[in-house]
This record gives C-alpha cells, sequence and structure tokens, in this order.
C-alpha cells in the first residue's frame, strides 16, 4: 500500500456519507483504494478513525487521510504503554497470570488482550512471560510474524 502522508481534505458543502464525499474529493483515486483507505483506518474526521462508508458528515468537520493507522484507545485494566501494528507493550500488574494455566483460564494478560483486540480483528501473542507475582512490561506481538521476527532477535 503506497504512502500519502498526511492529507487535509475539503469539507462537505452540505450534509452527506463519507464514502461519496472521498470518491468526489479524490476523484484520481481508484475507488477500490479509496475504500481500502477506509477499511485501514487512515481516513478520520475530527481526529478519530473512521471505517464506516456511511459515517455522516456535517460542513465544517475536519477530514484528513493519514499514512499510518492510528490504532484505538483500548479499555484494559492496565496501562497500554505502547502500540503500534505489530507490537503492545503493557505495564502487568502483579497477581496476574500472563498465560493460562489449568486452573485459571481467563483471567490472563493472553486473554484480556485477545479480547480487547477481538473487535479489531487483531490476536496477540506472546513473547515472553513474567510471573504472576511480577509486575513489570510485558511484550506481546500483533502477528505471527512479528512475534517469531522478536523472539529470534531477543
Amino acid at each position: 500500500m503506497e504512502a500519502m502522508g498526511k492529507r487535509n481534505l475539503p469539507s462537505p458543502m452540505e450534509a452527506t456519507t463519507l464514502l461519496p464525499h472521498l470518491l468526489e474529493v479524490l476523484k484520481d483515486t481508484k475507488r477500490t483504494r479509496v475504500k481500502e483507505m477506509l477499511r485501514s483506518g487512515l481516513v478520520h474526521v475530527d481526529d478519530v478513525s473512521v471505517t464506516r462508508h456511511d459515517h455522516l458528515l456535517s460542513p465544517g468537520q475536519r477530514i484528513e487521510i493519514r499514512d499510518e493507522r492510528v490504532p484505538p484507545a483500548r479499555a484494559m485494566p492496565f496501562p497500554v504503554l505502547f502500540e503500534d501494528a505489530s507490537i503492545l507493550v503493557i505495564d502487568k500488574p502483579c497477581g496476574l497470570l500472563t498465560i493460562a494455566t489449568a486452573a485459571e483460564k481467563s483471567k490472563t494478560v493472553f486473554s484480556i488482550v485477545n479480547q480487547a483486540l477481538a473487535s479489531s480483528r487483531e490476536r496477540a501473542y506472546v513473547v515472553h512471560r513474567l510471573d504472576r507475582y511480577t509486575s513489570g512490561v510485558l511484550l506481546l506481538a500483533k502477528g505471527e510474524d512479528a512475534k517469531h521476527a522478536i523472539m529470534r532477535n531477543w
């Protein structure tokens, strides 16, 4: 996918939906490319990533195309220190397992993170573990390729 940089688009003159407005403003861009940008989370309306083609637009709204997908804010019971397309870095609290055991399957970092990522069709992979009663920075990969690359260089 080619990088377009950050590009501000004109606001609509009257109420409309996002896809028709994008197709009108980006006349020189193929329809499939516009839909791909939308699906990928690169289109932002008033600084919020929008993926729905039928998102309502009003005059005066700020519309831009960004060159990188901004990860959505996620509701997790621990701080997310960093997230991009390949990794997720969290501050694991004391008392929480990294992965499941025979006695505990759901109250784990792995389970909690994957439930939070499910809405965006992403999945986390454990790169390393911290003991239950150890708090600290925990790195998770957001894809098998990233996991193997990190583990090879660990």
